[in-house]
């Protein structure tokens, strides 16, 4: 049986708002409030000048670095009319990960709202400060402009850690842009009146619904203010500033927010959505009797199935830990097991999680055969749903159903961590660590909830007494800093499973724990 589906640009949905509600505020800060009227015309004038003095392209991609400012949205909404791509790209964003990034999605032109000593120093990329850019738009035309791509078209590319050792680039079209905006909107029932709270980091693809989701159907967005880093303090302040009364947050995140003052006066919440790690039921438990009037959401979902592939209203009910509800609209949950079989969500059911339907991405940006590895063709299609349920996403989560029919994520097939809610996997860590010459061997893991290194050097490379200085500033410019082991431990052989080969992580765990005094990972300030 299909089900009717018609994906719609999402960002003509924020024009149809501004013809609606034209004086209503659309984005605030500390420091400003755009109206839609004035948000739509100025993101008209931006798009013109891109497309006309920057030579922009439909399908190009743009690099944007933005602070914690209206701007954001702003650029995003340009970027949309003019048919480019939204690349965002991290404030600490190291230049090695940066030339990698825009020669991967084939950037040229780096849009930044950042003050312009930043990012001035990379000479491949044109940089192009936004408060100029919008002084030299402003005798533009400020008119709607039609589509100039597709539906199917990337709206975006979200660069997640690559098993390769290299940044790895999810594309998301406009259609499943769409598909995953409409829904959450009806989902937490966010319109006129309300004020979404963008906290999310925007190389975190949950930024993305914070963007423009809220702007289609008459509420405002709240923006924390500045280029500062993010604290549960800040984002309280927020919160009662702006009356915010939904937020998206990890639960790294949420745990800071409660124990921040004043969080009990947050009376305005009326929705938390929690993703992007596990979501132990005892925080939620604490975020539910602290916000007693805020529904709180337990979210999955990959970047490649579109920010969120399903939800689950936590219901105050003990339990070991909490379920990840049932997929979006026009989306579908599969179990594949060790064979590769691919079956429904009968109970006690256990296998990989595999997505299908409107929610998935295009795939990687060129890298058809990572894109092949990941998104097959969906044995269970029939003739009749085969355009929308033709691929299958393998997402790599074990997950379980329980007796009563609820779906819980329970691990991971492959080495996938999250830290502090983003994806990395542990090869770009080990990649970026080899690169440095100094070692024969490498092992990065997880130690409670530190990132660390088991280290083998090569033979006389650490006769310097500073070799690990060496070894952290390698490392220092090819990932960000919150991704650098935070302890390293040099041993003289990786220990193995029999079996597999694969390193031994349990046996490296003890080793950590065991370690009087494990060698700790140089500061990054020490190692620049």
């Amino acid at each position: 049986m299909t089900t009717s589906y018609a994906p719609e640009y999402p960002h003509q949905l924020v024009e149809r708002q501004a013809r609606l509600t034209p004086s209503q505020p659309a984005l605030c800060s500390a420091g400003s409030t755009v109206s839609y009227a004035e948000l739509n015309a100025r993101a008209n004038r931006l798009a013109r000048f891109l497309q006309t003095v920057h030579r922009v392209q439909p399908m190009e991609s743009v690099a944007v670095c933005s602070a914690h400012e209206p701007s954001r949205a702003l650029i995003l909404l340009a970027l949309a009319k003019c048919g480019a791509v939204y690349v965002p790209i991290d404030i600490e964003c190291p230049s090695e990960r940066l030339q990698r990034i825009a020669q991967q999605a084939g950037v040229r032109l780096l849009l930044t709202a950042l003050s312009e000593r930043r990012m001035s120093a990379e000479s491949t990329l044109t940089v192009l400060p936004f408060a100029s850019a919008e002084r030299a738009a402003a005798s533009l035309a400020d008119t709607d402009m039609a589509p100039l791509v597709p539906l199917t078209a990337p709206l975006y590319i979200i660069f997640t850690s690559g098993s390769t050792g290299q940044p790895k680039g999810v594309a998301v079209s406009h259609a499943a842009a769409h598909n995953h905006f409409d829904w959450i909107v009806r989902y937490l029932s966010v319109g006129p009146g309300d004020c979404w709270l963008q906290s999310i980091h925007p190389c975190f693809d949950p930024s993305m619904h914070e963007l423009m989701a809220p702007l289609m159907t008459g509420a405002r967005i709240a923006f924390l203010g500045g280029e500062r880093n993010i604290s549960g303090e800040l984002i309280v302040d927020a919160i009662q500033r702006h009356q915010a009364t939904h937020m998206t947050t990890v639960p790294t995140m949420l745990n800071l927010i409660l124990r921040a003052p004043g969080m009990a006066s947050c009376v305005s919440m009326r929705a938390v959505c929690v993703g992007g790690e596990v979501f132990r039921p005892a925080l939620a438990a604490q975020a539910s009797a602290l916000l007693p009037g805020a529904e709180i959401h337990n979210v999955y979902g990959p970047t490649e199935a579109t920010i969120m592939a399903s939800a689950w209203r936590y219901d105050g009910l003990a339990q070991d830990s909490l379920p990840i509800g049932a997929p979006v609209t026009h989306t579908r949950f599969y179990l594949r097991d060790a064979d590769g079989g691919v079956h429904g969500l009968d109970p006690l059911r256990e296998g990989e999680l595999c997505i299908s339907g409107a929610a998935l991405a295009n795939g990687y940006v060129n890298d058809v055969a990572e894109t092949g590895r990941k998104f097959i063709p969906n044995p269970a299609r029939t003739a009749d749903d085969a355009a929308l349920y033709g691929r299958l996403y393998l997402t790599g989560d074990i997950c379980r159903v329980d007796a009563g029919g609820q779906l819980h994520c329970i691990g991971r097939v492959d080495d996938q961590v999250k830290i502090n809610g983003q994806r990395v996997e542990l090869a770009e860590v080990e990649a970026a660590l080899l690169d440095s010459g100094l070692l024969a061997d490498v092992t990065a893991l997880m130690a409670g909830s530190r990132l660390v290194a088991a280290l083998v050097p090569k033979a006389g490379a650490d006769a310097d007494a500073r070799w690990l200085d060496t070894l952290a500033a390698t490392a220092a410019r090819a990932l960000p800093p919150a991704w650098l082991p935070k302890q390293y431990l040099a041993i003289g052989e990786i220990p193995r499973q029999a079996l597999s080969g694969k390193a031994d992580r349990k046996t490296l765990q003890a080793m950590f724990s065991a370690a009087a005094a494990p060698a700790p990972a140089p500061a990054p300030a020490a190692a620049a």
